[in-house]
């Protein structure tokens, strides 16, 4: 049996709980991110109830990880059963251990006095029905790195928050980490399906010989041989993927939800012995896998979701013994599209309502923000420059400039700010409307500014202005 001493983060996170249903709230969520120690919380809860002769119920969101729990649960010296099938363990101990699987199959269902949910933005509507009708007066513990899912403010009341990621790192409970992002990678046409990018139309995008070479030469170059990670979009990527690196003397295996359990047990034990290199998968490790001697991550792939780009990103933060820090080799323009994993998250739980930024975006796609004609600045809605009648070329291949990442620099919400400030400046200055500083900023960050409203212009400085006209030149000699 293990003994463990909390971490004073860990101890506020458990006074935070307390708080919460002193306040009266039933089912709190605790936002723990990678490297937070959920588990310690967790097993400090689950103790502290065990001696008040509570019965406990943890619930997983995947049958595959019972085991893994269970053995935690052995590690830390709690006793318990586990409610599946015919489960050697099964037993009426007063903690239990569930899938969410398993539950919803149950017509009667056991008697507990506190419910702990990890990964708990993963829900379905099973696990929705027992917290909301089925067990309404029981209190529920919610657990998750990333609780960002539409809807779960209706099923969860509260949102804790005590730590970020960045604080985490500063405080070297994280790894810190440098990044690097692709220069160009062309997702016009590419459909949005239940708010991620089409998987069928991404794959025939990124799962290209010139892309896939792409993404093993930076390896070559910018990996230093670490144990990587590797987040593709399809088997077929992912074997592709591995079997360039192979064919260029990096030996990468490839794990999938088809991968037989025995396979995938000796490929994790030869990736852990560091007989493989680069571990190629389709989303299989975006949650309950720790390798602390992962140090690089390969994202070979795009995504819309920030969830599951937090989860990608978390598998190489953990910290450990001569680990100075993690990279991120970031071929999808995640970084750029959704921030670096250090910026600020979301502090609330969404109650399935369009938040303002969503119906800022909706009301910008109504009404068609003008844009900059690159030949001649003139601002315009239309495809052809009525001012100059410059037509865009197309670009209707993805194309990715070869072996070149360009490393990314970490900019704060609030510089941000300060930029589309001055940029507003600068465009009123010359008589532009406020929409060319929005377009000359997301030229500056691959985004448009999460706020518009109410900024206040402030006059550029040289840093700006210089910006301004290296882009301009850039423009006027046809690069992109």
């Amino acid at each position: 049996m293990s003994s463990y001493t909390l971490r004073p983060h860990q101890v506020k996170a458990i006074d935070k709980i307390r708080d919460a249903f002193r306040r009266g709230k039933r089912t709190p969520i605790l936002q723990a991110s990678t490297g937070f120690g959920k588990t310690l919380v967790s097993i400090d809860i689950i103790k502290s109830a065990l001696a008040k002769s509570k019965r406990v119920l943890f619930i997983v969101d995947r049958i595959k990880l019972i085991d893994q729990t269970s053995e935690e649960f052995d590690f830390h010296g709690l006793d318990h059963g586990v409610i599946q099938g015919d489960h050697w363990r099964v037993n009426n101990l007063p903690l239990q251990l569930a899938s969410v699987q398993t539950l919803a199959r149950r017509r009667n269902k056991p008697n507990f006095d506190l419910i702990i949910v990890d990964e708990c933005h993963s829900t379905n509507k099973a696990l929705t029905e027992l917290i909301t009708n089925s067990w309404n007066a029981l209190p529920f513990i919610g657990l998750s790195a990333t609780p960002f899912t539409k809807g779960l403010g209706k099923i969860y009341d509260d949102l804790i928050v005590v730590e970020t990621t960045q604080s985490l790192i500063d405080k070297g409970f994280l790894a810190d980490f440098v990044a690097y992002g692709a220069v160009k990678l062309n997702l016009e046409g590419v459909a949005t399906v239940a708010g991620d990018y089409n998987q069928k139309q991404i794959a025939e995008k990124v799962n290209t010989k010139t892309i896939i070479g792409d993404v093993v030469d930076t390896w070559l170059r910018r990996g230093e041989n670490r144990q990587t990670i590797c987040f593709c979009v399809n088997i077929a990527h992912a074997e592709a993927v591995a079997d360039e690196f192979n064919s260029n003397g990096v030996t990468a295996g490839m794990i999938c939800s088809h991968t037989p359990p025995e396979e995938r047990e000796q490929i994790l034990e030869d990736y852990e012995a560091g007989d493989i290199k680069v571990l190629c998968n389709v989303e299989v490790f975006t949650k309950g896998w720790d390798s602390p001697n992962t140090s690089c991550l390969i994202l070979a792939r795009p995504t819309k979701s920030l969830m599951l780009y937090i989860q990608m990103v978390g598998r190489v933060l953990r910290t450990a013994e001569g680990k100075a820090n993690a990279i991120i080799l970031d071929h999808g323009r995640n970084i750029e599209r959704l921030g670096f994993p250090t910026d600020e998250l979301p502090e609330y739980l969404c109650n399935g309502e369009k938040t303002e930024r969503e119906k800022q975006k909706e009301q910008e796609r109504k009404e068609v923000l003008p844009k900059p004609c690159p030949n001649c600045n003139f601002m315009k809605t239309s495809f052809q420059c009525p001012s100059c009648g410059h037509k865009p070329a197309g670009d209707p291949n993805v194309t990715a400039e070869h072996g070149e990442l360009k490393k990314l620099e970490r900019v704060t919400p609030n510089e941000k700010a300060e930029w589309f400030a001055m940029l507003l400046g600068y465009a009123r200055s010359k008589g532009k409307q406020d929409g060319y500083a929005a377009y000359l900023f997301k030229d500056k960050f691959g985004h448009f500014p999460h706020k518009k409203q109410g900024v206040r212009a402030k006059e550029p400085t040289k840093e700006v202005t210089g910006f301004i006209t290296h882009l301009n030149i850039k423009k006027s000699k046809g690069g992109h």
